[in-house]
């Protein structure tokens, strides 16, 4: 199914974090974690962007970015890809070195960047790597204690909310596992459907700016079988059920399919394995009906309501 894109906007703040395929380590050794650092400041060279904090463990990574006028897929994938290549060539392995796409949330940085930025500082101990955050070696927190030794780093936003580094290292080591911190750590993961973590009126002013304009017609509203969509589809389109199957077909029955797949996928929630073998296509072909239907529907967006129409009638 398509992607739902990400949300994008010059300032924008994200918590950007993934880990290794089959939760196996991304970083085996301290050339690993260092390549991948060194990844971030030959990115960053060419996309401008800020990062706050980040923190590096043996399976997974935690980046706090914020973009400029690049979006931030863009900047991942470039970073993503580059560690990739480093990691399958190292290591004589092929295939994902990630598991999936990463997960972005968008924060409001004036209410969260502070808790997420101690959240993040704190994973190693709460993993019980070390006992105190300055002796993980693969995290900002040291920058901000004793000195920026990472160029793509930018400090100074944080520090500014200090009077001095002790109240920076008391903020860590007092509050974490307080009440207010482990209120925010049960709410820094929102649902994937609406990654965004702010306050309500942060929350509803990214919900009107940058949500889609147009009416979105939700996914499983309408229970039919697969039968009975194949059934409706080339009733009204005036062909037979067994021509959408049939070994040979012109080009205006493809489109009929297409539409069948994405009808049974979006409003109905079937399973493409079920649609492969009902329609006797192969899995990837049913991606490529869903994703040939999708782009048609958004540039005609009537063709949706009609599809929605013929299920429910």
């Amino acid at each position: 199914m398509p992607r739902k894109h990400r949300i994008h906007f010059p300032g924008a703040c994200y918590h950007a974090l993934n880990r290794g395929n089959r939760r196996e380590p991304l970083f085996l050794e301290s050339r690993d974690y260092q390549y991948f650092l060194e990844s971030i400041v030959l990115v960053q060279k060419r996309y401008a962007f800020r990062v706050y904090a980040f923190c590096l463990m043996p399976n997974h990574f935690h980046l706090i970015i914020e973009v400029g006028h690049v979006p931030l897929s863009t900047i991942m994938r470039s970073l993503l890809t580059r560690y990739a290549q480093y990691f399958n060539r190292k290591y004589h392995k092929v295939g994902h070195v990630f598991q999936g796409r990463y997960r972005a949330i968008l924060c409001q940085k004036e209410a969260y960047l502070l808790e997420l930025m101690r959240y993040i500082h704190m994973n190693p101990v709460r993993a019980g790597l070390v006992s105190r955050p300055e002796k993980w070696r693969w995290s900002s927190y040291r920058d901000y204690v004793h000195g920026r030794r990472h160029a793509f780093l930018t400090t100074g936003l944080i520090k500014a909310q200090f009077r001095d580094t002790r109240s920076f290292i008391r903020f860590h080591l007092e509050h974490d596992g307080s009440k207010d911190a482990r209120r925010f750590e049960r709410g820094m993961y929102p649902s994937e459907r609406y990654p965004v973590l702010g306050e309500p009126d942060f929350m509803r002013a990214i919900k009107h700016e940058h949500e889609p304009r147009r009416r979105v017609i939700h996914k499983g509203i309408v229970r039919r079988s697969l039968d009975e969509i194949c059934r409706r589809i080339c009733k009204a389109s005036g062909i037979f059920v067994a021509q959408i199957t049939a070994m040979h077909r012109p080009r205006e029955i493809s489109d009929i399919r297409s539409k069948i797949v994405y009808a049974a996928m979006h409003f109905c929630e079937i399973k493409p394995s079920k649609i492969a073998s009902f329609l006797k296509i192969s899995p990837s072909g049913v991606t490529r009906c869903y994703r040939r239907f999708h782009l048609l529907s958004r540039k005609y967006p009537a063709m949706e309501q009609e599809v929605l129409a013929l299920l429910e009638s």
